[in-house]
């Protein structure tokens, strides 16, 4: 039920929606829980970036097709990483997710002024 709406209501890629599903092991609050923390991180970094032109385009599952194209690795990675290195995964994972979605503004504007420039 909630894996169907993360795909269908907030348009997340259906192989990053699996790559959480298999990380939760069957468990909906864990599944529930990966989803809360990537959200966190999303909203925070879109706070962060309001002054940037198309942040809020970069940040968009819908529009950025980047994400489409790597979410489930960097998913895995961030997920796999945070369970093996720290006691505290929660944490580590609200940091890497701010990384990514910082990293992906970034890349995404770059880009924006590239096709601009160039």
């Amino acid at each position: 039920m909630i894996a169907n709406s993360l795909v269908t209501k907030v348009h997340l890629p259906k192989q990053a929606v699996n790559i959480m599903k298999t990380f939760a092991f069957g468990d909906p609050k864990k599944l529930y829980s990966y989803a809360g923390l990537l959200f966190k991180a999303k909203s925070a970094v879109s706070k962060q970036a309001k002054s940037v032109q198309n942040a809020q385009e970069a940040l968009s599952f819908e529009l950025n097709t980047d994400y489409q194209e790597t979410l489930d690795t960097d998913l895995k990675r961030i997920i796999v990483s945070a369970n093996e290195k720290t006691s505290q995964p929660n944490g580590y994972m609200m940091t890497s997710f701010m990384d990514m979605f910082q990293n992906k503004v970034n890349d995404y504007c770059s880009h924006d002024v590239q096709s601009v420039i160039g």
